[in-house]
């Protein structure tokens, strides 16, 4: 399997997907680069929460506006001892 973190695929979209698509030995055509480029850069506007054309970078960090200290704590201690608890720390800022 290939771990894929969030934030780094938000971070860098298509450079993600290049090493996704080169690890699964699939090509990636022209379109495919079109459409990421595009649609992981789109400003947030009337466009849903969940719509595919969004600001990757910034849907990522929006947690962090969005869910309070205590509920960022909770959900921190929850996963500390796990796998994907090891990418995150209690000082997120």
């Amino acid at each position: 399997y290939q771990q894929v973190i969030y934030e780094d695929l938000c971070a860098t979209p298509l450079e993600k997907v290049k090493d996704l698509f080169e690890w699964s030995g699939l090509d990636m055509r022209d379109q495919t680069i079109r459409f990421l480029s595009s649609s992981a850069s789109a400003e947030r506007g009337k466009r849903g929460y969940f719509d595919v054309v969004q600001n990757s970078l910034e849907a990522s960090q929006r947690w962090k506006k969005e869910l309070s200290k205590e509920q960022v704590e909770e959900i921190l201690r929850t996963v500390k001892d796990t796998p994907a608890g090891a990418v995150y720390s209690c000082d997120q800022e």
